[in-house]
């Protein structure tokens, strides 16, 4: 045997040993005593809803969605606890939903089992677990999401430029003064038939997907909030594309959809 084999032969024997050795515990000493001297859960991560980080149009009731951590080998979550609160632009954060101490391994798909969200409105969620043994982690970071538009809270009207073109691109802007008030909240809410990009001041801020079936993607929000200054002039436009239906692009007809909401910090809007 060549001195490379003898010193791989070693440490695989010396690894093998590692792994087999027995971990001392004191006589007497329980296996559940020693489960019990172990680390309480560190605090959730990753955590989502309806499989997005931070979605802006959440459609139906929010599902939650978070990863925990653990640094004892073998653990697994036995509790949660969930608590959702406002996310006003201005005043105060208050509690709209707090789960208590709900005993399941579950982590995926939790729904939201409060009172009726505003649709429109921002929220921000935390989550914490409890281990096997009934160690509590820390509460995560706080999350947010945004509640989606109803038809009835457009208040817009579809621009629709009359043509017969089987190939048509349309260009749609108007320009706006925004309120005195700081911009402490924007939102753009947006559609179009099939294509688009949404400008802001001259930048792309958004461009939207083609293909949008009914219950999926058809419309996006976009957080603007730091594209606005209070007294400032600010144009908002889209250039839309619309190249008919077929090979898999669904039936419809050519338009553009945009409604742009300015909250402020003395809660105009």
């Amino acid at each position: 045997m060549s001195v490379p084999q003898r010193r791989r032969a070693l440490l695989a024997s010396l690894t093998a040993a590692a792994l087999v050795f027995p971990v001392a515990v004191a006589p007497g000493t329980s296996n559940a005593a020693v489960f019990a001297a172990g680390h309480a859960p560190q605090a959730p991560v990753h955590l989502t809803v309806g499989d997005h980080a931070k979605p802006l149009n959440v459609e139906g009731t929010p599902m939650f969605g978070w990863r925990p951590r653990d640094v004892d080998p073998g653990e697994v979550q036995s509790a949660y606890q969930v608590v959702v609160r406002t996310a006003p632009p201005t005043g105060r954060a208050e509690v709209v939903w707090d789960s208590g101490k709900v005993s399941s391994s579950r982590q995926e798909y939790v729904p939201y089992a409060g009172p009726s969200l505003a649709h429109g409105a921002s929220y921000t969620w935390t989550v914490r677990t409890w281990d096997r043994t009934g160690k509590q982690s820390k509460w995560s970071r706080p999350a947010s999401f945004d509640i989606g538009l109803r038809d009835q809270d457009w208040q817009a009207s579809w621009i629709r430029r009359t043509t017969t073109e089987a190939d048509d691109y349309t260009l749609a802007r108007k320009d706006i003064t925004v309120g005195a008030s700081p911009v402490v909240r924007a939102r753009a809410y947006v559609t179009a038939g099939h294509q688009y990009a949404l400008h802001l001041n001259g930048k792309v801020v958004d461009r939207g997907p083609a293909f949008a079936y009914p219950d999926d993607a058809f419309y996006r929000t976009v957080d603007v909030t730091d594209k606005l200054r209070a007294g400032e002039k600010a144009t908002i436009g889209a250039l839309y594309h619309w190249y008919g239906s077929g090979q898999g692009r669904p039936r419809g007809e050519r338009g553009l959809l945009v409604r742009l909401v300015i909250d402020h910090a003395d809660g105009s809007r």
